[in-house]
């Protein structure tokens, strides 16, 4: 008797120990430090309405920007921007701002929502669950419903982990007219393994426990977090955009979503499908390295296929 219970307080202490090594992980791989923004589009000279709408997760404000291009705001195709998880809405690194001023430029309205609103319940997480989710789907529900906006003249575009998410809400709902998505990941766990490196190889034993725990505590099955997933069952127009020399989320990650868009790559052609993959450009850098055909790329995928 005693021999089984020693041996039960063994598997005890090691399932602990696997467990407390798997928090440990899944904290690392998923804690977000947010780069707080004063900056508004008034600093580039461009009008615009502070406006907020509620996530129907949890009933939480989202906070967010409307930049009209006219009064008029179903005359011309709306894109709602959905910023990297490291942002709240403008990345004073990346060049938010620019992107906004230049489609705007091209007549396009913008709605730009804060990812990382006061309120969210996952803020201080780069994790995409129901909660972001939902967060996109009230975006996208305050253009139809609170400003009469039709679901083909609405296009998402997003970057990093908000690409990503742009991904799932278009290719798993299908509501609106295009995704554009700049330095998305494929798959969150493939993510996490391409981190995992060197000395730090080892602890990929430790990702189911993670993946268990992000179940338990966070609420998000890491298994449903594949846009490529999503987008190998979806016909909806997209725009990959991806730097070959990015170190945060590499490049096979914008190979993996152009194949499941359809993209050919031995005859380098699509149906519906756009895909820029940019040699000697980083995580997010296009547009810092060409804003004006960063701009004019996604200006003729959107005048294709909003209509």
């Amino acid at each position: 008797m005693n021999k089984i219970i020693n041996t039960s307080k063994f598997i005890g202490f090691l399932a602990g120990a696997y467990l407390g090594v798997s928090g440990i992980l899944l904290k690392s791989l998923i804690k977000n430090d947010i780069i707080i923004s004063q900056n508004t589009p008034k600093d580039i000279n461009l009008d615009y309405k502070e406006i907020s709408f509620s996530n129907g997760y949890d009933g939480s404000k989202i906070n967010a920007w409307v930049i009209p291009y006219s009064r008029k705001l179903s005359e011309r195709p709306w894109v709602i921007i959905i910023p990297d998880k490291r942002t709240n809405m403008i990345d004073p690194i990346k060049g938010t701002l620019g992107i906004i001023k230049g489609l705007n430029k091209q007549k396009y309205n913008i709605l730009i929502y804060d990812i990382n609103s006061d309120k969210s319940y996952f803020q201080d997480y780069k994790i995409i669950g129901e909660f972001e989710q939902m967060q996109t789907i009230a975006a996208i529900n305050f253009l139809k419903n609170e400003l009469g906006i039709k679901e083909n003249k609405i296009a998402l575009l997003g970057f990093g982990f908000g690409g990503s998410l742009a991904i799932i809400i278009g290719s798993k709902f299908q509501n609106i007219g295009a995704i554009i998505s700049d330095s998305a990941f494929a798959d969150l766990e493939i993510l996490w393994k391409n981190s995992l490196k060197g000395i730090m190889k080892p602890f990929n034993y430790f990702i189911p426990g993670a993946k268990f725990l992000a179940n338990i505590f966070l609420q998000n099955n890491i298994n449903d977090i594949s846009p490529f997933a999503y987008l190998s069952q979806s016909e909806i127009p997209i725009l990959i955009i991806h730097g070959l020399d990015d170190k945060i989320v590499p490049p096979e990650h914008g190979r993996m979503l152009a194949r499941a868009s359809g993209y050919d790559f031995v005859e380098n052609k699509s149906k519906k499908q756009k895909i820029i993959l940019k040699e000697n450009i980083g995580h997010l850098d296009y547009f810092l390295s060409n804003p004006k055909q960063y701009i004019e790329n996604i200006s003729i995928f959107l005048e294709e296929n909003l209509t």
